[in-house]
């Protein structure tokens, strides 16, 4: 064997160990991010879910705040 397919072979050896190490590396950052984001969903859930029914409540609010109001077509009469 050759110095050359030696070195050829030890470097692509080398070269397909450490892809493993950051293809591992990568699955377990992965499996971190997927824990985090389920942790950051279930804490953030019950905020949203208060903040769509305020909304909504709102919402119905800001409907009937017109039939409140007075008049005010053109000649309409200010209330003192």
């Amino acid at each position: 064997m050759s110095v050359a397919v030696a070195v050829w072979l030890a470097v692509s050896i080398v070269t397909a160990v450490l892809l493993a190490v950051l293809m591992l590396q990568l699955i377990r950052n992965l499996k971190l991010l997927a824990g985090a984001l389920a942790r950051y969903r279930d804490e953030v859930q019950p905020l949203l879910e208060r903040m769509q029914r305020e909304s909504a409540r709102a919402r119905e609010r800001a409907e009937t705040v017109p039939s409140r109001l007075p008049d005010r077509r053109p000649g309409a009469r200010l209330r003192k």
